[in-house]
C-alpha cells in the first residue's frame, strides 16, 4: 500500500515536470522564432531603404501626437530622397523625407537608381510666393504626382503659362496658378548679363586668339575680388526666356576650348559653357532677357584685352574698340597626300530656292549649298559615309586628311522627295556622301532613300522641346525615363534599319540619353560644339559645326581646312 502511493507521487512529479518541460520548450521556442520573425522583418525593411528611392503608390506620412498620420497621397510615380536612417528594430516602418518632416511607410518604396538633388542655386530670386488652399497638388511635365491634404506657402523660382514651379522634396514640382493665392514684390536683379567668350589656353601665346595661364587666373580673380557669379547654360537660357530671376553680378562664360580652360575655371570657382549650337556675335555689349540665341551679344577676351576693358565688362558698357578673335585666314588646306588627325562634321537642317518660304537661321540657299559642294569637288575633299567616319573613328582605317562628314538633321524642309527634293539630287550630281539623321516617326525613310545618303537616328519621336520643366531647350529625351528612351530607340532602329549613330535632339543630352544609346547598339552620337572631332573624343558627344544661313564660303573653309 505504501508502495503505490510512492509510486503515485513519483508519477505526478514526473508528469509535473514533463509539462513544465514542455512550457518552457515551447516558451523558448516561441521566442526564437519571434526573434528570427522580426530580423526577417528587420532585413525585408532594410531592403526596402535607400538614399533614393521610387515610390509608385501609397500615401505620405507626418508623425504627431505619437503616431504617423497621412497628409498626402501619390498619384504617379516619384522619386525621394531619403534622410539617413538606421534600422534597429521590426517597428522601424517609416522612412524620414530628406530636408523635411514628413514620411514613407516602407512597403511604398523601392531603392532606385535615380538620385533626386535638384537644391535651389543660392543666386536665383524668387520675385513671387504662391499660397495654395485647403488641398495642394504637385505636377511635373502636366502629370500630376502627388497631393496634400493641407496648404503651403512656397517661393516660385520659376513661372510657367498655367504653372508655378517650387522647390520641394529636394526637387522642382509644378503648382497650377488658379489652384494658389501669387504675391510678387520687388527685388534688385540682373536686368543684363555679360557674356564672355574665351580663347585657347596657350603659355607661348603671342597673338590675340590665345590667353596665357597667368592672364587668365588675373582676369578671374578680377571678377572673384568684385564677387561676381558664373552660370551654367541652362542658368542662362533659363534667364534668356524669362523663366527665371538672378540676383545681380551674374556672368556667363563661354568658350570652344573648355577641356583645357575648364580645370583653371573650377579652381577659381567659376563655371565655363561650351558654345554648343548658341551662335555669339562680337558686339562687345551685354546680353538681355528675350535675346536670341541666334545671335547672343558677347565679349571677347584675349591676351591684348586691358584693364579698362576688364572693367567695361564688369559694368557691362559697350566698348568701343577691342581686338577681336577673328578667323585664321591664313591657315592653308592640308597637303593632298596627309593623313586625317581630325575631321570636320557639318550640320545642316532645311534647303529651298528662291521664291520658296523657310524661317529660321537653319534654313539655307541650294545656290549657298552648291558654292560649298563646288568647293569641296575643286579642293578633292571626301565626303564621308557613316560607316568610314564610323571606322575612321575607332581606328580601323585611315582616311585623307581633306576629309568631311556631311550631317543633315531631322528630314524637314528640302531633304525628301515629299518636301522640296533639294538634297538628294545635288548630293547625286556632285557624286557626294552626307548623313540625314531622320526623325523616324515623323518620316518614311523611302522619302530618302539615295545611294548617296545614309538613314541614320534622330529618335523616332522624342524631337519636341518644351516640354521639361528645368532642362537644357526642354528637350523631350531629356525627362522621359530610360525605360520610354529605350522604346523609342527601338522603333527608330526598326525604321531606319541601322543603329551605327545617333544625333540627340537640340544637341541635349543627360546621363540616361547617354547609356540607352549605348544599351541600344549604337556607336557614335552627335551633338553640337563648333570645332573638329578627333579619334580622342568621347564617341558619343561628337562635335559638330553647326552650319547656319549666315554661313560664310570663308568661314566654312575655315572649319574644314
Amino acid at each position: 500500500m505504501k508502495m503505490n502511493k510512492k509510486k503515485k507521487i513519483i508519477i505526478i512529479i514526473s508528469v509535473i515536470l514533463c509539462i513544465v518541460f514542455f512550457l518552457v520548450s515551447f516558451w523558448i521556442y516561441q521566442r526564437v522564432k519571434q526573434k528570427v520573425l522580426e530580423q526577417e522583418k528587420i532585413v525585408s525593411i532594410q531592403s526596402h531603404y535607400s538614399s533614393s528611392v521610387k515610390m509608385e503608390k501609397g500615401n505620405i506620412y507626418i508623425f504627431q501626437n505619437g503616431n504617423y498620420e497621412m497628409v498626402g497621397s501619390i498619384h504617379h510615380m516619384i522619386h525621394l530622397s531619403l534622410d539617413d536612417f538606421i534600422i534597429n528594430e521590426s517597428n522601424d516602418t517609416y522612412f524620414p523625407i530628406l530636408n523635411s518632416n514628413y514620411y514613407v511607410y516602407y512597403e511604398d518604396v523601392n531603392p532606385a537608381e535615380k538620385s533626386v538633388s535638384k537644391n535651389v542655386p543660392d543666386y536665383y530670386l524668387s520675385k513671387k510666393t504662391i499660397t495654395t488652399k485647403e488641398v495642394t497638388h504637385f505636377y511635373q511635365n502636366g502629370t500630376l504626382l502627388f497631393s496634400f491634404n493641407e496648404g503651403f506657402t512656397f517661393p516660385s523660382y520659376f513661372s510657367y503659362e498655367h504653372y508655378e514651379t517650387v522647390s520641394f522634396f529636394n526637387d522642382y514640382y509644378d503648382i497650377k496658378k488658379e489652384e494658389g493665392n501669387i504675391k510678387e514684390e520687388e527685388l534688385e536683379e540682373a536686368t543684363a548679363i555679360s557674356i564672355i567668350e574665351f580663347p585657347q589656353l596657350k603659355d607661348d601665346c603671342n597673338s590675340d586668339q590665345c590667353i596665357k595661364t597667368d592672364q587668365l587666373k588675373n582676369f578671374l580673380t578680377k571678377f572673384q575680388a568684385q564677387e561676381f557669379y558664373s552660370l551654367t547654360k541652362e542658368d542662362y537660357e533659363l534667364w534668356v526666356q524669362g523663366r527665371i530671376h538672378l540676383k545681380k553680378k551674374a556672368i556667363f562664360f563661354v568658350s570652344d576650348e573648355i577641356k583645357t580652360l575648364k580645370p583653371i575655371f573650377e579652381e577659381m570657382n567659376f563655371k565655363i559653357n561650351e558654345k554648343g549650337d548658341w551662335k555669339f556675335e562680337n558686339t562687345n555689349s551685354v546680353s538681355k532677357v528675350s535675346s536670341s540665341f541666334n545671335s547672343l551679344p558677347s565679349y571677347v577676351l584675349s591676351n591684348q584685352t586691358s584693364e579698362e576693358h576688364v572693367t567695361k565688362m564688369m559694368k557691362g558698357e559697350t566698348i568701343e574698340q577691342v581686338k577681336a578673335m577673328a578667323p585664321n585666314v591664313s591657315k592653308s588646306l592640308p597637303d593632298i597626300h596627309a593623313k586625317a588627325t581630325s575631321i570636320a562634321v557639318l550640320n545642316y537642317h532645311f534647303f529651298y530656292a528662291p521664291g520658296e518660304n523657310c524661317s529660321g537661321g537653319n534654313c539655307m540657299l541650294v545656290s549657298q549649298f552648291r558654292e560649298q559642294l563646288n568647293y569641296l569637288k575643286e579642293n578633292q575633299y571626301k565626303t564621308l559615309t557613316i560607316e568610314e567616319y564610323r571606322a575612321w573613328m575607332y581606328g580601323e582605317i585611315e582616311l585623307p586628311a581633306r576629309s568631311v562628314l556631311l550631317t543633315i538633321d531631322d528630314g524637314a524642309k528640302g531633304t525628301g522627295r515629299h518636301n522640296g527634293n533639294k538634297l538628294i539630287p545635288l548630293l547625286e550630281e556632285y557624286d557626294m556622301h552626307a548623313t540625314l539623321f531622320l526623325i523616324s516617326g515623323w518620316w518614311s525613310k523611302s522619302y530618302y532613300e539615295s545611294s548617296h545618303l545614309d538613314i541614320e537616328s534622330h529618335t523616332y519621336d522624342m524631337h519636341t522641346e518644351g516640354l521639361c520643366n528645368n532642362q537644357t531647350r526642354g528637350a523631350k529625351m531629356l525627362c522621359s525615363t530610360k525605360e520610354q528612351v529605350l522604346e523609342d530607340l527601338k522603333k527608330s532602329i526598326q525604321m531606319t534599319g541601322s543603329n551605327t549613330a545617333f544625333c540627340f535632339p537640340f544637341y541635349a543630352y543627360n546621363e540616361i540619353a547617354i547609356q540607352s544609346i549605348k544599351e541600344s547598339g549604337f556607336q557614335l552620337a552627335f551633338i553640337g560644339g563648333s570645332r573638329k572631332s578627333k579619334r580622342s573624343d568621347d564617341k558619343y558627344k561628337i562635335p559638330r559645326y553647326p552650319i547656319y544661313s549666315t554661313t560664310t564660303l570663308n568661314q566654312f573653309i575655315q572649319y574644314i581646312a
